[in-house]
């Protein structure tokens, strides 16, 4: 049983991180979503027929219309991406209770207690 408990823990934390790096990702992403939106605004707003795009470490002059529509492309991608993580992050959330559950169950059923079990506490 306590090795039971070890594997669903040791579940537990894997699962946990992962979710943190979904989070992190998700966060990452939706700061470029807002860049974009931000670029996006002010090609809108914008009157010429020229701008200048970033390649590498230079600047292009590139026609605003296909800038806009690389930029919309981007944007759609990116919240396509955004859609999927927040699919993935919500799984996490549902698989990490479900075994918080379980590994709390298992703790406190009586063959979890008897013998030299050792039962694990998160409090400190």
């Amino acid at each position: 049983m306590a090795q039971d408990i070890r594997e669903m823990v040791n579940e537990f934390e894997k699962q946990r991180q992962t979710l943190m790096s979904v989070s992190m990702q998700r966060q990452q992403l939706q700061a470029i979503i807002n860049g974009l939106d931000i670029s996006l605004k002010e090609l809108e707003n914008t009157k010429e027929s020229k701008v200048f795009k970033a390649a590498g470490a230079i600047l292009v002059s590139r026609d605003t219309k296909e800038v806009k529509k690389e930029l919309a492309e981007q944007k759609e991608n990116n919240e396509l991406r955004m859609k999927t993580l927040n699919k993935q992050e919500k799984n996490l959330v549902e698989k990490l209770n479900t075994l918080k559950t379980q590994i709390e169950s298992t703790a406190k059923s009586p063959a979890s207690t008897s013998g030299d079990t050792t039962v694990i506490s998160s409090k400190k």
